[in-house]
Parts: structure tokens; C-alpha cells; sequence
């Protein structure tokens, strides 16, 4: 399993709380892609680059946020380059 994320050990009272954020996530990160897409689309990008450069945005983000040790509140300004 660890080959498609990490494994960790969470006291029994926690499983439900980590199965709804595990198994929910995925769906809430795709629906934030098709949103992000969307908006390409409605900017003109064909729907395919579209999808690609909202993934990308995404994957950057979760880079971020999983190795940089940062509050998600307080991340600094150079995370958002526009």
C-alpha cells in the first residue's frame, strides 16, 4: 500500500475519521480539478490542457503543502506565484 501513499498507525477510536478523509479526499480533489478545469474552459483553453495544467496546480500544491512543514492559513506568499 505505502506504493500509492504512506501507511500509519491511528489509535481505533480515529479509524472512522481517517477512512472519511482518506476515502473522501480523492472525490473532493478530483471535483477541485474539474472546477479548476472548468474555469480553463470558460477562459478558452480546450478542456484536455485544461485538465493537465489544473492537475499540475494541484500536484505543486500538494508538494507544498506535504513537505514544506507550513501552516495551510499562513502559507507563505511565494506558494501562489500569480
Amino acid at each position: 500500500m505505502a506504493s500509492v501513499g504512506f501507511c500509519t498507525e491511528v489509535e481505533e477510536d480515529l479509524i472512522d475519521a481517517v477512512t472519511g478523509l482518506s476515502g473522501s479526499g480523492p472525490a473532493y480533489a478530483f471535483t477541485a480539478l474539474d472546477a479548476l478545469a472548468d474555469g480553463g474552459v470558460k477562459m478558452g483553453l480546450p478542456r484536455r490542457l485544461a485538465v493537465r495544467l489544473g492537475a499540475q496546480a494541484l500536484l505543486v500544491s500538494n508538494i507544498i503543502a506535504s513537505h514544506c512543514n507550513i501552516s495551510l492559513q499562513h502559507r507563505p506568499n511565494w506558494s501562489v506565484t500569480s
